[in-house]
């Protein structure tokens, strides 16, 4: 029986079939690890759109450059008061 002018052995198409199927798995794995990437990327850009957003609230819990350039004249502004009360005389 001749069917369609194969001339291959049962184990021929099984060692074929087994080659497609490793093909198949390192090309899955591929993808998978593809799709991590990408999926990671946009989960990354999502998170700094929400951050930087919350950064420029003043309700946010985040500091933002704003909040901590007050911060940073509040500590300049109690250095110098610190300054004035330790150079006054004790008793006063």
């Amino acid at each position: 029986m001749n069917d369609g002018g194969t001339d291959q052995s049962p184990d021929a198409e099984s060692e074929d079939a087994q080659l497609l199927k490793r093909e198949g798995r390192v090309l899955c794995v591929i993808l998978a690890l593809y799709a991590f990437g990408v999926f990671g990327y946009v989960t990354a850009a999502l998170a700094t759109f929400f951050v930087g957003r919350d950064a420029d609230s003043v309700d946010a819990e985040l500091a933002g450059a704003k909040q901590l350039a007050e911060l940073r004249a509040e500590v300049i502004a109690l250095r110098d008061e610190i300054r004035a009360l330790s150079q006054r005389p004790l008793g006063k």
